[in-house]
C-alpha cells in the first residue's frame, strides 16, 4: 500500500517536473500534535510517531525521526521502500538535499508551504542550486478518503484556573513587544493568551487560529471559523475589543501590513504565509514574548497544578494497586491504557488525555514511544515488566507521568538498570542549583550513574509542561544537545514546570523509564530548587535499596513520605496500606 501510494506520488512528482517533495509532519502553525486532516507524513510512510520527515525523490524515499522513534520507525518502515535517517547520528535533511544539488544545476523541491515553517523553507531556499515551489499539496490529491478540515467550539478558561486575565495578558503583551505588529501563529500560544481552549487537536486543547496585535494602531484582531464562537465567546472577545475575522483571511490581511516591523512566531510561522506579506515590512522572526510568560506558571496555576497532581496521584494508586493485585492479567497493553483511562477520566475536572498512553510489555517498553494497537497488543498476563507513561489535562492543569512497573519474576539486570535510573531520578528531583543554571547545565547529574555503567538514552531528560495546553512546550527544558542557542541555555525561573524522566532501553529486552513533573522554586537568595508535582510511589521491586547511598535513601524516604502525607486520606484501607509497604524499605 505504502509502495504504491509512492509510486502515485511520484507520477505527480514527474508531471510537475519535481526532483524532490517534502513530507513534514505539521499543520498550518508547526504544531507537535495535529490534527488526522494533516497526517499526510503517516499517510505516504506508514510511520505514526509524532515526529518525522519524509523526503521522496525520483527513485528513493527517506524518513528523518528521532531517537525516541528509532525501533519504531524501523519496524514501520519494513517493506515500504523508505529508508530510516536518524537524526544525531545520519546526515540532516539540509545536507542531504545541499548533496542532491551538487549534482544537477537546478534541484526543484515542492512542499505544501502552509506545512512547512518559514526559517527551515529559508534554509533550503538558500542552498546553491535549489528551486523551491510551495503550492504544492500532491498528498492531499492521492489522499482520496482524506479527513475534514473542520473546527469546534471555542470555550473560556475562567480565570480561577488561569490566575490572570486575558486584558492583563494582552497588555503584559504589547508592553513586552517592541515592534509595531506581532503576529502569533502558533496555537497553544493563542490560547494561552485569550484564557480559551478548544477541541481541534487530539491531546492539545487549542484551536485554529490566528492573532494579529496592531501595536501602533492599537487593534487586535482574531482569525478563527465563524462557526467556533458560539455562546458567551463572542460577547467575551468584544467586552476584550478583539475583532474577529474568518481564517484565512489573514493571508489577505498581512498583504495591507505596509512598512512596519513585525515580529512572527519563529517555528510557527508557515512559509505560505511569510510570503504573503508585503516586501516593504520588516519581518523579524523570534519567539513571542508569549512563549516565555507562559512557561513562567503564576501561584493560582501552580496551586492547581499541585491539584490536579493529587487528583492524579490518588487515580493512580488505586490503578496500580489493583494491577499488581493481578486484576489485570487477562488485557492487553491497549485496555491497560484504557483502564487507566478510566481512573483518570472520573474526577470531576478530567478534560482528556494529554498524549496517547505509552503501555509497552517488557521488549515494548524498549520503544520509547510505543503506543499500543488495539488489535495488535500484547496480553501482559505473561509480562516481568510494564512500562506506562501517560498524562491528563485537567481544568486545574496537566499531568504526564511513567512508571515501570514488574509483573513478574524480576532479574538482577531489571533491578541493576531500574535503580540506576531511579539514582539520576532522585538526584535531579532533589537538586539545589545556582539561578542563572539551565537544562543544559543540569542534565548530566540525571544521567551520571547510567554514564558509569557505559550506559544513556536516546532522548531528553526533561521537558515544559503547559497549563492545559501541550504537554511538550518550551523554552524550559533538560537536555545536554543543544538544538537552539537561544532557547537550550534560557536559565531556570521560579515558576516553571518541567518533566524529570532519564530512563535506559535494551532493545528486544525491556526498557526502564521513571518520570515526575518538577516546579522550580526558590531555594535562597540567589539559588533555586525543584519541588515534585507526582505523587506516585515506585516500584519496590524493582529497586536495589543496597545500591543507593544514604543520600539516595534519604530521598527516597521523604518522596515516600511526601505520597502517604499528600494522598493518604483519599484512599480505601487496603490501598493505602499498599502504599505505606511499597515505600517501606525498613
Amino acid at each position: 500500500m505504502i509502495k504504491d501510494r509512492l509510486a502515485k506520488l511520484r507520477e505527480l512528482m514527474s508531471e510537475n517536473n519535481i526532483d524532490v517533495y517534502l513530507v513534514l509532519t505539521e499543520d498550518f502553525h508547526g504544531s507537535e500534535y495535529v490534527g488526522d486532516y494533516f497526517k499526510s507524513r503517516e499517510f505516504i510512510s506508514g510511520f505514526d510517531g509524532s515526529a518525522g520527515s519524509v523526503v521522496v525523490t525520483k527513485t528513493k524515499a527517506y524518513l528523518w525521526t528521532d531517537g525516541r522513534y528509532f525501533i519504531q520507525a524501523k519496524n514501520q518502515l519494513k517493506d515500504s521502500g523508505i529508508e530510516l535517517k536518524k537524526m544525531g547520528e545520519d546526515e540532516t535533511i539540509l545536507e542531504f538535499l545541499e548533496e542532491k544539488a551538487k549534482t544537477k544545476d537546478s534541484l526543484t523541491v515542492a512542499m505544501d508551504g502552509r506545512c512547512i515553517s518559514a526559517s527551515l523553507a529559508e534554509k533550503i531556499s538558500k542552498i546553491n542550486n535549489i528551486k523551491i515551489i510551495e503550492e504544492l499539496d500532491l498528498v492531499g490529491e492521492i489522499w482520496s478518503d482524506r479527513p475534514i478540515f473542520k473546527s469546534k467550539p471555542v470555550w473560556i478558561l475562567d480565570e480561577k484556573y488561569c490566575g490572570v486575565s486575558a486584558l492583563e495578558k494582552l497588555e503584559n503583551v504589547k508592553k513586552e513587544t517592541r515592534e509595531d505588529c506581532l503576529l502569533v501563529t502558533s496555537l497553544d500560544e493563542i490560547a494561552w493568551l485569550l484564557n480559551l481552549r478548544g477541541d481541534d487537536i487530539a491531546y492539545t486543547p487549542v484551536f485554529y487560529s490566528y492573532f494579529l496585535m496592531d501595536i501602533k494602531d492599537e487593534k487586535n484582531t482574531l482569525y478563527i471559523s465563524g462557526d467556533c464562537i458560539v455562546g458567551d465567546v463572542k460577547k467575551y472577545l468584544m467586552n476584550l475589543k478583539i475583532e474577529i475575522k474568518e481564517y484565512n483571511e489573514i493571508f489577505n490581511d498581512v498583504k495591507n501590513i505596509k512598512d512596519s516591523s513585525v515580529r512572527c512566531s519563529k517555528h510557527s510561522l508557515n512559509f505560505r504565509l511569510k510570503k504573503s506579506f508585503n516586501k516593504s515590512n520588516n519581518l523579524i522572526l523570534d519567539y513571542t514574548p508569549i512563549y516565555k510568560m507562559k512557561a513562567i506558571k503564576n501561584k493560582v496555576e501552580c496551586d492547581n497544578m499541585k491539584k490536579a497532581h493529587l487528583m492524579d496521584g490518588v487515580s493512580l494508586i488505586k490503578f496500580l494497586y489493583r494491577l499488581k493485585a493481578g486484576e489485570f492479567k487477562n488485557v492487553n497493553e491497549y485496555r491497560l491504557g484504557e483502564i487507566l483511562g478510566e481512573y483518570k477520566s472520573a474526577n470531576p475536572t478530567y478534560v482528556e488525555e494529554s498524549f496517547e498512553p505509552i503501555v509497552g510489555c517488557d521488549e515494548n517498553g524498549a520503544i520509547i514511544h510505543y503506543s499500543p494497537k488495539k488489535e495488535e497488543s500484547k496480553n501482559i498476563g505473561d509480562s516481568q515488566l510494564v512500562l506506562i507513561d501517560a498524562g491528563s489535562h485537567y481544568l486545574e492543569g496537566t499531568t504526564d507521568i511513567t512508571r515501570t512497573i514488574s509483573l513478574g519474576k524480576v532479574t538482577e539486570k531489571m533491578k541493576h538498570i531500574y535503580t540506576a535510573v531511579l539514582k539520576g531520578h532522585l538526584r535531579l528531583q532533589n537538586m539545589v542549583f545556582k539561578k542563572g543554571c539551565s537544562g543544559t547545565t543540569l542534565d548530566g547529574v540525571a544521567r551520571e550513574a547510567l554514564w558509569k555503567e557505559g550506559l544513556d538514552y536516546n532522548h531528553g531528560t526533561g521537558h515544559g509542561v503547559g497549563y492545559l495546553l501541550s504537554v511538550h512546550e518550551g523554552p524550559n527544558s533538560i537536555r545536554f544537545r543543544v538544538a537552539d542557542e537561544k532557547i537550550s541555555n534560557i536559565p531556570f525561573e521560579k515558576g516553571m514546570i518541567t518533566s524529570n524522566e532519564p530512563g535506559c532501553y535494551i532493545e528486544g529486552e525491556f526498557g526502564v523509564r521513571i518520570e515526575n513533573l518538577i516546579l522550580c522554586e526558590e531555594e535562597n537568595e540567589g539559588f533555586l530548587k525543584f519541588e515534585p508535582l507526582t505523587l506516585v510511589p515506585y516500584d519496590k521491586n524493582l529497586i536495589d535499596y543496597e545500591k543507593l547511598d544514604e543520600t539516595e535513601k534519604k530521598m527516597l524516604k521523604e518522596y515516600g513520605e511526601l505520597v502517604v502525607k499528600s494522598v493518604g486520606d483519599k484512599l480505601e484501607s487496603d490501598e493505602l496500606d499498599w502504599l505505606k509497604q511499597e515505600v517501606s524499605f525498613n
